[in-house]
């Protein structure tokens, strides 16, 4: 078996945390069930919303936040299901690489994809649960928790910079 390389470590990973993602906000309702459409990761059945700007916002976040991981600026990726008007967190998922992308000399593709399917199978669990009657203004953030500050030369610190992630400490 050949082992897996730090570049296909992140690739995998990029993809499934994207796709993690897609499968919260479906099987806890988010949007409606028409706004996604049925695809295939890791031979499992997924979905995936359609919507352009939910696509990209989530696509470009876990852009920042793969390469964030990989430099070892973050250390947690979590997925927060909120009220826009009150600012109420009715839920939180979070996904923990304290001890970085899981990359070591005995780790073999075939072993991270099997622990990747099983942590979408367990996302995909949650469809038995009852969905709440969220409110009107229920929406998604993908937030990460910062190992060490982000300088501004990184692609965290510029994106703090223009904006596009809330940093506590400048705003």
């Amino acid at each position: 078996m050949m082992h897996a390389t730090e570049n296909e470590v992140a690739e995998l990973w990029r993809a499934a945390l994207e796709m993690i993602v897609h499968q919260v906000l479906y099987v806890r309702r988010i949007y409606p069930e028409e706004s996604f459409c049925p695809t295939t990761f890791l031979d499992l059945r997924c979905w995936a919303n359609r919507h352009n700007s939910i696509v990209s916002y989530i696509a470009d976040t876990i852009n920042i936040a793969m390469t964030s991981l990989q430099e070892k600026r973050a250390s947690e990726v979590v997925i927060a299901l909120f009220d826009t008007e009150t600012a109420e967190e009715y839920e939180r998922y979070v996904l923990n690489f304290h001890g970085g992308l899981g990359v070591r000399k005995s780790l073999t593709l075939d072993v991270l994809e099997q622990d990747v399917r099983n942590l979408i199978l367990s996302i995909h669990s949650l469809e038995g649960l009852r969905v709440p009657k969220w409110s009107k203004d229920i929406c998604f953030k993908i937030m990460l928790l910062l190992s060490s500050e982000a300088d501004s030369s990184s692609d965290l610190g510029q994106a703090i910079a223009e904006g596009k992630w809330y940093c506590p400490s400048q705003g």
